[in-house]
């Protein structure tokens, strides 16, 4: 399973509105549930959802979905080595609103902050399948 991004703004949170019907509301339960019981998982040592949900939705959800696909290796043993892999690209200056990234550091720090609000340890995280990697695109323009 694969995420990528170009941008450090690209991470975002899910943004509830308070007019929602019943099955929309419901729906946003059954996504809060799955996250805060993916922290568990994980290992979080203080969940927050204003962080795992309102923060970095797409982080959490993609984690969770992660979990599934490994709890589905009980019966199904093609997902026994399922990953997620954040890929980051460098120096991509397609999108002209945002400023591209420059060095990996700055994706690895990016990560390092996001992954400490969320209260998880990246060696875990690794452990579990999670590969972060870094790409540096300026020579393909």
């Amino acid at each position: 399973m694969f995420e990528a991004k170009s941008h450090l703004s690209e991470i975002s949170g899910l943004h509830i509105k308070q007019d929602r019907n019943y099955r929309q509301q419901q729906n946003d339960e059954l996504k809060i549930n799955s996250i805060k019981n993916s922290s568990k998982y994980y290992n979080c040592k203080n969940y927050s959802e204003d962080v795992w949900v309102g923060k970095y939705y797409q982080i959490a959800n993609r984690l969770s979905f992660l979990q599934k696909l490994k709890e589905l290796q009980i019966d199904y043993e093609q997902y026994s080595d399922v990953k997620l892999v954040f890929i980051n690209f460098i120096n991509d200056n397609t999108l002209i609103s945002s400023k591209p990234v420059k060095c990996s550091e700055e994706w690895d720090n990016h990560y390092q902050q996001i992954f400490k609000e969320m209260c998880l340890d990246l060696e875990v995280l690794k452990k579990k399948g999670v590969l972060i990697i870094n790409i540096d695109v300026s020579q393909w323009t």
